[in-house]
């Protein structure tokens, strides 16, 4: 499997042009969907000490390369502007942000909390688990879920799910490859 990487940490990456090597801002946020388990786009900021957000933001299905270092984009073509091209609508944005919501199974077991996505570099940064907080208190991370429903406040997953709680990165890389065997992805 791929390196992962948090998606926290790819805020503040540049946001780098093939083409001419031009740095275009830095990425300011990242725009999940959380129906669909993926990356949207990446919201920009100039790349000042007070970096002020830009009027352009970069869709994932224009990004070349999401790296440890930088966000790569074949050329200026990939910026646009939501008044030219808008972002997809959610059906209930404030149901849309995963981060803070309960992980519950089907079973009535939580989890956790999500704290963070998980995502997969060198590519298009396909997210591939949740980085969470469990009631002990401790980071573990789980493989994106087969989610049975998702709000502003939980994210029911299958049961089986468990099984699949790693401690580390490098455990979840496992892990993922193993639930995905199981659920037949």
């Amino acid at each position: 499997m791929s390196q992962l990487m948090t998606a926290t940490r790819i805020v503040g990456l540049p946001v780098v042009d093939l083409a001419t090597s031009q740095v275009h801002g830095t990425v300011r946020e990242i725009l999940y969907h959380p129906y669909e388990g993926a990356l949207m786009a990446f919201s920009l900021s100039d790349t000042g000490f007070f970096g002020r957000k830009l009027r352009t933001y970069v869709p994932v299905d224009q990004v070349s390369a999401i790296g440890r270092d930088a966000v790569m984009i074949a050329d200026d073509t990939a910026l646009v502007e939501p008044s030219t091209h808008p972002l997809p609508d959610l059906d209930h944005p404030e149901q849309s942000n995963v981060i803070g919501a309960n992980v519950m199974t089907t079973d009535g077991v939580h989890l956790g909390r999500v704290v963070d996505l998980v995502v997969m570099v060198g590519g298009d940064g396909t997210v591939v688990g949740y980085r969470i907080h469990t009631e002990e208190g401790r980071a573990s991370y789980i493989p994106l879920p087969t989610q049975i429903s998702v709000s502003g406040t939980n994210l029911v997953v299958p049961s089986d799910l468990r099984d699949f709680v790693r401690d580390d990165l490098v455990g979840l890389g496992a892990a993922v490859d193993a639930f995905r065997d199981r659920v037949g992805i």
